[in-house]
């Protein structure tokens, strides 16, 4: 797998202060030395091959932390970037994936060396949607995106303004928006907690917009304090203990509804060589002892997230919880989505969609990104997990049954935990913005996917989101097959009511689920046996 420099949108990142009173990556990740860069301009690829090389990270490998080298092989690149530059816009393709366009401002057609700023806009349908300039220029008092292409360096960085460390008016934060969606029981993931969404950058409007969309009367506000009414009860959000140096911080968050009040706390630590061994695993996030404990997990600069108190804060959450809908002034509880398996069959239907279906082939489908730089071994998780969350396919291998277990856990267990039959893969997509994902069709060398969005205006993401689909293909499929996707609007369906969870084949809800697996292998080595060419004196044909 590339490990491109590429780096996800997400609440964690790597940083350092530098010259300009800014924040960007940290010297150690510094790819002078060992990072080649080549173009060709003919064919508009970007190949970035890497010399054998160490990097110094926070280790930690059977309950200890310790500073230590990680050894990387050398890299020929056989997965390049593809790019297009049209004027001063560059549009790049990376792992030359290119139902994922990433668009940038900064240069010229005969200079693609340099630093462009990615402007955020998407494409649809053959069309590219941009935030206005007025939201670009005020998004940029707070962060942006720098790629920096160079003969030593492809890398894409999030650059933190002073702006970003000043702003303090948590109220208008990302975190609101998830909160009212948990508080709805109309939310896809399985935590509340915040991990750096409370430090987004002001979104007043935007949560403005939600509380009036949702009915949501704000009696009280603060900086830190909230207090509103939602489905007929009255809630009160407080933030305390704030304790912020550059991205480290500590906070205290508490929800209060009647004599019910949900709290916890949530610290980001900066690990270091001096710090390094001091580290506990007490709170890591996303670290199974269980799971993990064989595995080394690196850290490094601002990635290590640690919580207290955060499952019991969950459940507490959900027994204050509303539903959105009411009778009679009387609310109405909800059954917690997350807590049963569901279908890609009821998917469909619970949205309506009657036009399309999944492949056969196609066994479940799950948000897959993780919350970390996965490309450069950063993660919170083994490596071995992190790489099938990132962008585009990946085969699971039969030792791989940790990934499958973590990423798709239902599916999983309906697998009896084991990793057999036709060959396993996920593909993983972008979601830059609320959708429906539905893998249509799959053939040798084509994966077709439909998207359908509500007609409805979001702000972005304060991270970037992946989703996977998880399938079985007995017959050859191509290593880097052709993704295509088709963009569908629909009008009739409701503003924020998509959710994202797990949802698995009605198959896999019975026995004979396993026995049709058995069966599609014997058939698949059977064709495979009787596709091996002939050999003769002169070599194979």
């Amino acid at each position: 797998m590339n490990r491109y420099f590429y780096l996800l949108a997400s609440a964690l990142f790597i940083f350092a202060c530098s010259d300009d009173n800014s924040t960007s990556p940290s010297e150690n990740q510094e790819t002078a030395g060992y990072q080649h860069v080549s173009i060709d301009k003919e064919n508009r690829r970007i190949f970035v091959n890497e010399d054998a090389h160490t990097e110094e990270y926070c280790i930690l490998e059977q309950g200890s932390f310790n500073w230590g080298e990680v050894s990387y092989k050398a890299y020929q690149d056989s997965n390049p970037t593809t790019y297009e530059i049209h004027g001063d816009t560059l549009i790049v393709f990376f792992y030359g994936n290119t139902y994922d366009p990433h668009y940038y401002l900064g240069g010229s057609t005969d200079k693609i060396y340099g630093k462009w700023i990615n402007i955020g806009c998407s494409k649809y349908q053959d069309e590219v949607y941009c935030q206005p300039q007025e939201d670009r220029d005020f998004r940029e008092q707070y962060d942006e995106f720098v790629l920096t292409i160079s003969e030593n360096k492809f890398q894409e960085e999030i650059v933190y303004k002073p702006a970003y460390f000043e702003y303090d008016d948590y109220m208008n934060s990302m975190y609101l928006s998830d909160l009212y969606a948990v508080l709805e029981n109309n939310y896809a993931y399985p935590t509340i907690g915040s991990f750096g969404a409370l430090f987004s950058p002001e979104q007043e409007s935007y949560i403005k917009a939600v509380e009036k969309e949702r009915n949501i009367e704000v009696l009280e506000q603060t900086k830190t304090m909230k207090k509103f009414k939602l489905g007929g009860k009255i809630f009160e959000l407080k933030i305390t203990d704030i304790e912020r140096d550059s991205l480290d911080y500590r906070v205290a968050i508490s929800v209060k509804s009647g004599d019910k009040e949900c709290s916890y706390e949530e610290q980001q630590v900066n690990a270091t060589k001096e710090n390094c061994k001091d580290q506990t695993t007490e709170g890591l996030r996303y670290y199974d002892e269980e799971r993990d404990f064989q595995y080394p997990l690196y850290f490094r600069d601002a990635n290590m997230l640690k919580t207290k108190g955060l499952d019991e804060f969950d459940k507490c959450i959900k027994e204050i919880t509303v539903s959105k809908d009411t009778q009679n002034g009387t609310q109405t509880d909800k059954a917690d989505a997350t807590d049963s398996i569901q279908t890609l069959e009821a998917f469909l239907e619970k949205y309506d969609i009657t036009d399309y279906s999944f492949d056969k082939n196609v066994l479940a489908y799950n948000e897959t990104s993780g919350y970390c730089d996965a490309l450069q071994n950063t993660c919170f998780e083994a490596p071995g997990i992190s790489e099938f969350r990132t962008l585009g396919l990946h085969r699971f291998e039969a030792n791989d049954i940790t990934a499958l277990t973590t990423i798709f856990p239902h599916a999983a267990a309906a697998m009896n935990n084991k990793i057999e039959g036709c060959p396993l893969y996920v593909l993983n997509i972008s979601d830059s913005l609320p959708a429906i994902h539905i893998l249509t069709n799959i053939t040798k060398d084509t994966i077709t996917i439909v998207n359908i969005s509500d007609e409805c205006a979001y702000e972005p993401r304060p991270f970037d989101m992946n989703v996977g689909f998880l399938f079985t293909y007995c017959a050859e499929l191509s290593e880097n097959p052709e993704v295509v996707t088709t963009q569908v609007f629909d009008d009739k369906m409701e503003c924020g009511t998509i959710e994202y969870a797990e949802y698995i084949s009605e198959k896999h809800t019975n026995e004979a689920f396993m026995a049709d697996m058995r069966k599609a292998q014997a058939e698949f080595k059977k064709l495979k046996a009787a596709a091996k060419p002939a050999v003769t004196k002169a070599g194979k044909k």
